[in-house]
């Protein structure tokens, strides 16, 4: 029934807009409002972020830092900082909500209004001035009183402040791993300040095992506070020194410079094809590529054996987190400077945004099949009136716990549509969608190679 309803001129609708991407003035004519500003405000705060917290809780794990971070940056705090300054005051909004509510009676929309200028603020400051201003004035809001005037100067030095990896070892050129490293500082032209940084970002926490610190026993103990070189770390090595903390970094800065390449690749267009270009530049399989390109599996230090076999989910996963973990400790090695982000945007532009952005665009691989599935249910929506939804649901997962299949259920406003199973269950959530566009007819068809000789 769905294919007699007018799908068919939403997958239309679609295609058109993806075979204009390259003439985007006539495709996405940008709108003057503040949604492309916002996105980017928003990539830029969780970066100021996630450098102070990364910077004041120097034992903190993934989870204490994610804490950290979200006790700066949320809906209602960025609410009472857009109050604090005035912007509200100054928003230019109509009366109703896209759903038609009116803003006056919705105290949820409002605060969400006010928090989305402030996020559109701190992009515009982000433009016109760079990260500086946006971390200074973050710390007036974090901290607005008089008597808060310590904690505040205490905040922006500790991000100020140089930053020593535990690993103050120097270059072993007659060590393999340390080798391969060099290699790799030489082929990429990046010489490292600090050498333990590069190390600490290619070390996985499966190095760390087999730890053995005093009053913990064995096992992995990735906060244990063991000074290096006290003999009850196998190896001499600092159990702090694996790559999740550089990693959870590296994600933040990762987003900044992807959002911030997206909005210059597309200047004339609205927030979606920015939003989804970005998304596409950032996943998994993208990662995976360029940090084979850069030679980084060669770097990478561990003790599971799964990393060695070819297409596996664990190496696959080691390296998409070593590639972000090296933009943590690149950004950290040239903070100092003043380079720290221009070094990371560098860096992804040359290795992966300039190497992947045309073929994504080009190969219509912007939009994966869950974002295209929800485009055509949203166009049949527009066209119709009638609502339509998608769920995914899991279906079955079997197999050892390292290898883990799902089955993933793909779900048209409560009627299975398609099914696919995954090593992980996004994949199995991608691969559903897929067959449910092809079930539907919506799925894209392969540009047509053209005949020898012809133009």
């Amino acid at each position: 029934a769905l294919r007699r309803c007018g799908l068919a001129k939403a997958v239309s609708k679609l295609d058109r807009e993806t075979h204009c991407l390259v003439d985007l003035p006539l495709a996405f004519a940008v709108e003057p409002h503040n949604s492309r500003l916002e996105a980017l405000g928003d990539a830029v705060l969780s970066v100021v972020a996630s450098h102070h917290a990364f910077a004041a809780f120097p034992w903190g794990d993934e989870g204490v830092l994610s804490d950290a971070r979200c006790g700066v940056i949320g809906t209602k705090l960025f609410a009472l900082f857009s109050l604090q300054l005035g912007l509200p005051a100054l928003l230019h909004h109509g009366d109703r909500t896209p759903s038609g509510a009116l803003y006056a009676d919705a105290t949820d929309k409002r605060e969400r209004l006010a928090m989305e200028c402030l996020e559109s603020f701190f992009g515009a400051i982000y433009l016109d001035r760079g990260l500086g201003p946006c971390r200074s004035l973050l710390a007036r809001l974090v901290f607005p009183l008089a008597r808060d005037l310590p904690l505040r100067r205490a905040w922006l030095a500790a991000a100020r402040r140089p930053y020593s990896p535990p690993d103050t070892a120097p270059r072993d050129p007659e060590a393999e791993e340390d080798a391969a490293m060099a290699a790799f500082e030489e082929a990429s032209g990046i010489k490292f300040r600090h050498f333990g940084l590069l190390r600490q970002a290619f070390t996985h926490p499966s190095v760390y095992h087999a730890v053995v610190a005093p009053g913990l026993g064995t096992g992995w103990h990735p906060s244990a506070r063991v000074p290096l070189g006290h003999g009850a770390v196998a190896g001499g090595v600092d159990p702090r020194l694996h790559n999740q903390r550089l990693e959870w970094l590296g994600d933040a800065l990762l987003n900044l410079a992807a959002c911030d390449f997206a909005l210059h690749y597309f200047p004339e267009s609205h927030e979606e094809p920015v939003t989804l270009l970005r998304t596409a530049l950032v996943n998994n399989a993208v990662l995976i590529g360029a940090a084979v390109r850069c030679g980084m599996h060669r770097c990478v230090r561990h003790k599971d054996a799964l990393f060695e076999e070819e297409g596996s989910r664990t190496r696959g996963k080691m390296l998409a987190d070593a590639f972000e973990a090296f933009l943590g400790a690149l950004y950290l090695d040239r903070q100092p400077l003043g380079l720290g982000l221009a070094a990371v945007k560098a860096f992804t532009a040359a290795t992966l945004f300039e190497e992947e952005t045309d073929a994504t665009v080009d190969e219509r691989r912007w939009m994966d099949p869950k974002a295209r599935l929800q485009h055509c249910l949203n166009e049949f929506s527009a066209l119709t009136g009638a609502r339509l939804s998608k769920t995914f649901e899991l279906l079955e997962e079997f197999g050892p716990a390292h290898e883990r299949m799902y089955v993933v259920g793909c779900y048209i406003n409560g009627a299975l549509v398609a099914s696919a199973r995954g090593l992980s269950i996004t994949d199995a959530q991608m691969g559903a969608a897929l067959r449910a566009l092809e079930s539907l007819h919506l799925a894209p068809e392969e540009p047509e190679e053209p005949e020898e000789g012809e133009v």
